[in-house]
């Protein structure tokens, strides 16, 4: 894993496997001209889910598979291009992002594990086009 220097934010890209978990090196800083390895989320970071990019030096190319949020941290912003067509898996957790949630394609998932109350997602905005959601509520923050 790369050393961050914080409080830098990023825009990181899903590079991870089926059911990966967000807090996996499963990520690739969209701004790194020659990223060498992986990185995990923190707060603050941006999130996008899209198959069609790849980091800058191509080494790392976006993946479209269902993922899982076990971080529980406030993110800035989260895109789901159209190209996205799986599902991010937030297990009935609250979810805070400071920015906006752009959904243009692919599922978002809060359905709580049994015996469970479910949680919502915030976001200061939120911009559909095309997507599902299940077991999901927004919260305008």
């Amino acid at each position: 894993m790369e050393a961050r220097v914080l409080p830098a934010s990023l825009n990181l890209l899903w590079v991870g496997p089926a059911n990966g978990t967000w807090s996996g090196n499963n990520w690739v800083d969209l701004g790194d001209p020659n990223p060498n390895a992986t990185v995990a989320p923190q707060a603050g970071d941006s999130l996008v889910f899209d198959p069609s990019l790849r980091s800058q030096n191509g080494k790392y190319k976006g993946t479209d598979f269902d993922s899982v949020d076990n971080l529980r941290v406030d993110f800035t912003n989260l895109t789901m291009d159209c190209t996205f067509t799986h599902t991010l898996k937030f297990n009935g957790n609250m979810v805070n992002f400071t920015g906006t949630v752009t959904m243009n394609n692919g599922t978002l998932d809060n359905t709580p594990p049994p015996g469970r109350g479910g949680g919502s997602i915030a976001a200061q905005n939120v911009n559909v086009s095309l997507g599902t959601f299940s077991n999901t509520k927004f919260i305008r923050t």
